[in-house]
């Protein structure tokens, strides 16, 4: 609910937010996502795409013209959990949205993070990771097990403080 000092207007995915202050601030935030359009968004443009034939891992993909972004999911979600983030996105962005070992589609539960991000590495394009929580931890294996593959990194609640990347 608004309050007599704040007005909103509708922008496609986005509610800005004027508040009347000093330096006349404006605020942009997500607007709500309902499910229907999450699964209407992650469903309809999207193809499933088996990316380790040997190890049964599967990702959901979408092309695009712009440098490709992979969404790396955390602990007991699968890729489409990233739905009301992909519809905040632009429509030409390539993405791809693995589901983790032994999450969503991919079976091949006795990969340990330092393999997965091994395949990650090596069956996807260099790409800009983003992951949340045990993705982010994912992430941040690839680009430091293999530097030339990620673009750019955001990591999104991701714990390191145990985090040890020994070279050879």
């Amino acid at each position: 609910r608004e309050s007599p000092r704040t007005s909103s207007m509708a922008s496609g995915p986005f509610l800005v937010r004027r508040t009347p202050t000093r330096s006349s601030a404006f605020f942009v935030v997500p607007r709500l996502v309902s499910m229907d359009d999450e699964r209407r968004s992650v469903n309809s443009i999207w193809s499933d795409r088996c990316i380790d034939d040997r190890n049964q891992l599967w990702s959901r993909h979408r092309s695009g013209s712009h440098p490709p972004l992979v969404l790396l999911h955390g602990f007991t979600q699968t890729g489409r959990s990233w739905g009301p983030i992909v519809d905040l996105l632009d429509d030409d962005a390539e993405l791809w949205l693995p589901d983790a070992p032994g999450h969503g589609s991919s079976s091949a539960s006795h990969l340990g993070i330092g393999d997965y991000s091994d395949l990650l590495a090596e069956m996807l394009p260099p790409a800009v990771y983003v992951g949340y929580s045990m993705g982010g931890r994912t992430a941040l294996h690839v680009a430091t097990r293999h530097p030339d593959a990620v673009l750019g990194l955001v990591l999104i609640g991701a714990p390191s403080s145990s985090f040890h990347h020994q070279t050879s």
